[in-house]
This record gives C-alpha cells, sequence and structure tokens, in this order.
C-alpha cells in the first residue's frame, strides 16, 4: 500500500525517541548549571537545592565559590571607600566565625547561610548578625556526623578567633587545677550587660546571641565607630556597646572567663588558639572516646547605668547534653 514503508520508519523513530530518558539538571555539564544559577534568585536557589542530594552538592560549591569572588572582589585596595572598607570588615568577621566550621559536614549549613547574606545588596551589621544567627541556630538544629562535643568546640574556638581580633583584647591569666583548665580575659572600653526577663533562656539562644554580639562589636571596632544598641532574644534583653578609641580613665570593661574541662592536648591546643599559635586550616582531631565540657562567665566593669546586669553565665557544654546526645544516637 502507498506509503506503508516511510509510516513504519516514522512509528519506528517515534518509539524509540519515547523511550529516551527524561534529561536531568544533574545531567547537564556543570558550567551550564552554573550560568543558570548565577541568574538565580534565593526563592530558586532553595527550590533548587531540593531537587536532589547531588543539586544540593553543586549548589554548595557554587555558592562557596562565589562567596569567595564577592571576597576576592573586597580585598584590601591602596584606596576604597568607606563602605568597600566596611564590606571587607564584614568579611573578615565572617571568616573568624566560620574559618573553624570549615569541613565538609558543615558545608550546606554554611552555603545557605551565605546565600540569605548575599541576597542583600546592601551588607550592614544587621545582615551580619542575621548570617550568625541562622548559621548557628542551624549547627544546633541538624543531625551531623560530628559529635556534639567537636561541635561545641568549633564553638569556643571560633569565639577565641573572634576576641582575639579586639585591638584591646588582653589575657589575664590562664592555668590549669585538677579539675578544670581555666582562661580569664579581658575587652577593654566595651560593655554587655543584661536584662533577664526570663530565667529559662536556652543555652543555645545564650551561645548564638553572644556570640552574635562579640561578632557586632568587633566589626564596630574596626570601623573605628562608637557603638551602642539594644537586643532582645528568648527574653532576654542584652544592652552592648564599644568606645574603640576612648582614652578616659574609667572606661567599661568586659572581663570573660572560661572554664574547660578536657584532654590534655585539647588544653594545649586552646592554648594555642587563644594565643594566636594555631593554624585553623590544620582541625583540631578529638578522638572519639574523649570528654570535653565549658562555660563562660562574663562580668562587666564600670559598665553605664542602664545596663542592670553586667553578669553572664553561658555554657558551652554540659555533660548532662553528652549523655542525652549519646542517648539519642543510640535510639537512631
Amino acid at each position: 500500500m502507498f506509503g506503508t514503508g516511510h509510516n513504519g520508519s516514522m512509528d519506528v523513530h517515534m518509539k524509540d525517541s519515547q523511550e529516551k530518558e527524561p534529561v536531568r539538571l544533574t545531567d547537564l555539564p556543570v558550567e551550564i548549571l552554573e550560568m543558570v544559577m548565577s541568574h538565580l534568585g534565593l526563592y530558586h536557589h532553595k527550590l533548587l537545592r531540593m531537587v536532589s542530594e547531588d543539586m544540593k552538592h553543586i549548589n554548595n560549591s557554587y555558592i562557596m565559590h562565589r562567596h569567595k569572588c564577592y571576597e576576592f572582589a573586597h580585598r584590601e585596595k591602596p584606596s576604597e571607600s568607606d563602605r568597600e572598607y566596611g564590606v571587607r570588615m564584614m568579611l573578615q568577621v565572617i571568616r573568624c566565625s566560620t574559618c573553624y566550621f570549615a569541613d565538609k559536614d558543615y558545608e550546606s549549613v554554611l552555603a545557605i547561610s551565605l546565600l540569605f547574606f548575599h541576597d542583600s545588596v546592601y551588607q550592614t551589621v544587621d545582615h551580619l548578625s542575621q548570617f550568625l544567627v541562622q548559621f548557628l541556630f542551624r549547627l544546633e538544629d541538624r543531625v551531623f556526623k560530628n559529635p556534639l562535643q567537636v561541635r561545641r568546640l568549633q564553638y569556643t574556638l571560633s569565639l577565641f578567633s573572634l576576641l582575639r581580633q579586639f585591638r584591646n583584647f588582653r589575657i589575664l591569666r590562664f592555668g590549669s587545677t585538677p579539675f578544670h583548665w581555666t582562661l580569664e580575659v579581658e575587652l577593654n572600653n566595651t560593655f554587655i550587660g543584661i536584662i533577664n526577663r526570663n530565667e529559662l533562656t536556652g543555652g543555645a539562644y545564650k551561645r548564638t546571641y553572644f556570640m552574635v554580639i562579640i561578632a557586632e562589636l568587633l566589626l564596630h571596632e574596626k570601623k573605628n565607630q562608637n557603638f551602642s544598641a539594644q537586643k532582645e532574644a528568648d527574653g532576654t534583653l542584652y544592652t552592648y556597646g564599644i568606645l574603640p578609641n576612648s582614652k578616659a580613665k574609667r572606661n567599661s570593661r568586659l572581663q570573660l572567663k572560661f572554664l574547660v574541662q578536657g584532654p590534655q592536648n585539647l588544653i594545649d591546643f586552646l592554648q594555642d588558639v587563644i594565643t594566636g599559635k594555631d593554624d585553623p586550616s590544620k582541625p583540631f582531631n578529638m578522638p572519639p572516646e574523649s570528654v570535653f565540657s565549658g562555660h563562660i562567665t562574663t562580668r562587666g566593669l564600670r559598665g553605664p547605668q542602664f545596663v542592670y546586669n553586667g553578669d553572664m553565665d553561658i555554657s558551652i557544654l554540659k555533660f548532662s547534653e553528652l549523655e542525652d546526645w549519646s542517648d539519642s544516637e543510640a535510639s537512631l
């Protein structure tokens, strides 16, 4: 019959086309995907990350690369505007806050937090605070391969890294007793005080907002700005400020006392970090059976009258948390 052979070949071709699998996003070359990602906003990046774990890893790599490019674009220059200088200082504070969380276990948390940070056209102190709040709370909420004591140790190291950046930072003393290692440090021209309206404020809130406030104060010191502010979180009102260039005889001072229990190699490592002898690119490997606990006490001296209470107690890690974490891991 006329046309029979021609129609048969068309049927075969159509059948072959139907049997081909649809092209998946992950089948596209990475270069093409990165070109697509460069045109996406926050909402569509979040959708893309939900496609698959492979796509999330690709997106993580893209975000981290874009952030490094942003850092390079804002490196120190012979002449820079106040805004450019401020952005460069903010990036330095972010690096100090996150440098001890650089391993792959936290890549997704860091990437999604940076995604929100870069979604804003203008980076301000508020954006720095929002970035750190999101990043630190995600570290508290998620399940990671690294044990709980490792994450809280990394928090401590990050806090040490921030404190060492202050021009008026000084170590008052450190040493060991049969029970714990003690470190006392001081920030001059700096105050933090609280009005505690909620005696049951959770440890995660205290840890998070204490580091956020320290980061904010450091940024203003780097920018040589007198600064004071209030922040409320989980029923606690924080009052804090810094006078970077004050020469007054009776300036406010913030003293921090760290009490840490852990093996001697951990104590030696903490001493290296606080004295600036460590290398963040070579992380400390804590043996799985190691036990670590820590506590911070802050004391505000000569603070302004509206700081009702200059003392705070912040738990880094309690032994009871380790027991609870071990029980929850065993039940998984």
